[in-house]
């Protein structure tokens, strides 16, 4: 190849990405404008930056085909091929593909990814195979291409890269959503694992693990729905639930229900009380003197050890709360008879709200 064959060479394999992920629409890598824009130039805050790795190694191979002896020709062959398929797979959601076969999701059963690597990979060794490929296979190298060929795919289709041993989980996640009063979270879970099968509870209780509400902040109660219709767990919030698991961050202890279970209305829950409390005292007092009450109403007593406070949400309000502190504080804005009064009027239901003013 003359020099300024491979420089058109080069640059067809440098646009060719930019140019594809322009037409369908991609937008750049990092989220904003066009893709096209984002790809063409190799700085290092654009796209194309992320093209480079598989670009010079394209360049690399086809560079030094010319000169390779047969066997190891056929192994750059081989690479390139196998390269082609990974990029084209990346290109491809193999776990929707797969769901739309095996269950009742709706929506195309083919979907694209925007897979930016996947795109370079496949441009990239696309062309490069144009070049070498001019070279005829010998009969007797099918077998070591084909072992090249396949041993790659088989790697990238079992890795978690492809997403394809998701699909076969007894398991999956998929989508979580608020319950009607705040800290009240809703978790949709499709099982492949039958509700009577020998250890669904501990095997669902060890998939929900970590979405567990004493391990996660501003959740209280978690409703873990179950069912076998991926459509439901991901699109309708009236599909058939078979199981529902309730989870607390205070404690009480786990509940199984058949069916779409209740949750939230017979569990009073720490933002349940906060809110109520809340409600009752801004209506008679100064917001900062009614969450000093609130503070020792709620924590005067409680002990934190280490970050034992974290997903639990009484524990985490009363983290780092000093009510000597923010009694003198309120002592030096309103006075000490003031404050008394102030306080006397929470505890007297007929008494009317107080004025803060001295």
């Amino acid at each position: 190849m003359s020099k300024w064959g491979f420089a058109a060479f080069a640059v067809l394999m440098w646009v060719l990405p930019a140019f594809v992920a322009g037409a369908l629409g991609w937008p750049g890598v990092w989220g904003g404008g066009s893709a096209f824009g984002d790809l063409i130039l190799p700085a290092p805050i654009t796209g194309g930056f992320f093209h480079l790795p598989t670009f010079i190694a394209a360049l690399i191979v086809v560079k030094a085909y010319p000169s390779l002896p047969e066997r190891a020709a056929v192994i750059a062959r081989a690479v390139l091929i196998a390269a082609l398929l990974i990029g084209l797979l990346q290109l491809i959601d193999l776990e929707g593909l797969v769901q739309a076969i095996t269950t009742d999701r709706r929506g195309r059963a083919l979907r694209m990814e925007e897979n930016y690597f996947g795109l370079f990979m496949t441009c990239d060794s696309l062309v490069a195979l144009f070049w070498v490929m001019r070279r005829r296979l010998e009969q007797q190298n099918w077998l070591l291409t084909s072992t090249i060929v396949v041993v790659p795919i088989a790697a990238f289709l079992m890795s978690d890269f492809s997403g394809l041993g998701r699909v076969t989980e007894p398991f999956q996640f998929g989508r979580q959503g608020h319950g009607l009063e705040r800290g009240d979270s809703e978790l949709w879970i499709y099982a492949r694992m039958k509700p009577d099968a020998a250890g669904f509870q501990q095997a669902a209780r060890a998939f929900v693990d970590q979405f567990d509400p004493r391990e996660r902040s501003n959740t209280d109660d978690l409703a873990v729905f179950f069912s076998d219709s991926l459509d439901t767990v991901k699109n309708n919030p009236d599909g058939d639930v078979f199981r529902t698991l309730c989870l607390y961050d205070d404690g009480t202890p786990d509940e199984w229900h058949e069916g779409k279970g209740d949750c939230f209305s017979n569990h009073d829950s720490f933002t349940d009380r906060f809110r109520r409390r809340t409600n009752t005292l801004f209506e008679k007092v100064p917001t900062d003197v009614a969450m000093y009450v609130i503070f020792t109403e709620f924590c005067d007593g409680v002990e934190i050890v280490d970050r034992s406070y974290y997903g639990d949400s009484h524990l985490e309000f009363c983290h780092g709360k000093d009510l000597d502190e923010k009694r003198a504080e309120l002592v030096e804005k309103y006075g000490e008879a003031k404050l008394v009064e102030l306080l006397e009027s929470i505890s007297d239901p007929s008494a009317p709200a107080v004025s803060s003013e001295q």
